[in-house]
């Protein structure tokens, strides 16, 4: 049985790295690297032998106190397995390293989610709904959660507001300071009590892989908790905002219905957060959160 596989990036390179734990894990000579997608936190390569085909990936840094630890994410995806999302199989974890077969495939594109795909992934996250839990947070290595209170998901909203507004000369023309401070508090006032239910924590077109029209598996559940569903509808409208419908539709289909007003306190909630994040880096990230958060204003005063 392997143990704990060290790092070594901290005496070469990630190359080296990702050769170094896929020869350890087979034994078997290797015949190719690259580099896949993996953010900007993770170090995420494909490695091939002359019999396996892997994706090694392991976490650059620290991993934030919200994200499950490797044995989470790992559990996290038995259970979206088990429910019967298709996922990546893990080969090998450790506390540093993540090994899956690689599977072939490219991320869902716009005209494909708008196509009908964007539905049909709704139907798979919807089976990750549809598993209850009984508190709030990460996906811990047994596949429970940590019993935090539902106000985990807001708590930061006022203090992440407060940070934005007091840079708000800073801010790309777009995003209005008003919208920031409105959205702030209407968060805090409209707020449901959160359903416990595994969700995806990033769920988007990106990670979710597609061959020959179909989609062959859910990626990267880094971010997995036990929280409200309305939490992957609202990721899913970031990123693809034309599809989220169809996304939102799907999903109902294979758990049960949101209501709007959660719907819509988790979007401007994720869009406060993605202020704080961006906004002042990327100006035009800043100016695409500025015009959705003023939509989204409109039609939470509809409610």
């Amino acid at each position: 049985m392997l143990g704990r596989m060290p790092p070594v990036h901290e005496h070469g390179d990630e190359v080296e790295e990702a050769i170094e734990v896929a020869r350890r894990l087979t034994g078997r000579e290797i015949t190719n690297v690259s580099a896949l997608a993996g953010g900007e936190i993770n170090a995420v390569y494909r490695v091939r032998t002359t019999v396996d085909d892997l994706v090694v990936r392991w976490v650059r840094g620290t991993r934030a106190s919200w994200h499950p630890d490797l044995a989470g994410e790992v559990a996290a995806m038995r259970l979206a397995s088990d429910a019967g999302v298709p996922c990546p199989r893990v080969v090998f974890h450790d506390d540093t390293h993540l090994v899956a077969e690689y599977v072939a495939g490219n991320a869902m594109t716009e005209p494909q989610a708008a196509d009908g795909l964007a539905r049909v992934a709704g139907r798979l996250y919807g089976r990750l709904h549809a598993q209850q839990g009984h508190g709030c947070g990460p996906v811990q290595a047994d596949g429970s959660d940590p019993g935090w209170s539902p106000d985990v998901l807001t708590r930061d909203v006022p203090r992440e507001a407060g940070e934005v507004l007091a840079r708000a000369r800073d801010l790309p023309p777009g995003l209005d300071p008003h919208d920031v401070a409105t959205a702030a508090e209407l968060v805090g006032h409209l707020a449901l009590p959160s359903r416990s239910r595994l969700v995806h924590g990033d769920a988007s077109r990106t990670n979710t892989l597609v061959r020959d029209g179909s989609i062959v598996a859910i990626l990267d559940f880094e971010v997995a908790w036990f929280a409200d569903p309305a939490i992957d509808f609202a990721w899913w409208w970031w990123s693809s905002p034309a599809t989220a419908a169809d996304f939102h539709r799907g999903c109902e289909e294979a758990s049960e219905a949101t209501d709007e007003r959660q719907l819509w306190v988790h979007r401007l909630r994720l869009l406060i957060g993605l202020a704080h994040s961006f906004a002042f880096v990327n100006p035009q990230r800043g100016t695409r959160i500025g015009r959705l958060l003023t939509f989204a204003l409109t039609q939470t005063a509809r409610l």
